[in-house]
């Protein structure tokens, strides 16, 4: 169970700017966008404005409404923060997922098969010199 202390490590108010941004960029005033996503105009305004944390299903309702990047949006709030993936790392993340073990035993050997003939290509250029 997460600590009262725990809220500490994220900060809520760059995610509300965010928010609030995305809303005016399409055009819909808070009481519409409260509509949408079926919350009140005022605690919308206070996760826009005061940065309140707005929970799991409320974050992710406004990402896939606003069409925002979930990833991008946690990385701004994080005071610790996470390592940052480029849209290949994802996208071979994404592949990755649905192979087997063994598809990824495969993998891993080719990988490693690759890593060690670059090693060898660059002590021979090394030698050479």
């Amino acid at each position: 169970m997460a600590k009262a202390s725990d809220d500490k490590i994220f900060d809520f108010r760059p995610i509300g700017k965010t928010i609030r941004e995305a809303r005016e960029v399409r055009g819909w005033s808070r009481a519409q966008m409260a509509e949408k996503i079926g919350v009140t105009e005022g605690y919308l305004s206070s996760i826009e404005n005061k940065g309140q944390n707005p929970g799991f299903y409320l974050f992710f309702s406004l990402v896939l409404i606003l069409g925002l990047d979930s990833h991008a949006l946690l990385q701004t709030a994080m005071s610790k923060k996470l390592p940052v993936k480029s849209s290949i790392r994802r996208e071979l993340d994404l592949i990755m997922d649905a192979k087997t073990d063994e598809d990824l035993l495969f993998f891993k050997a080719f990988i490693l098969a690759y890593e060690s003939c670059e090693t060898a290509k660059l002590k021979k250029r090394e030698s050479d010199l």
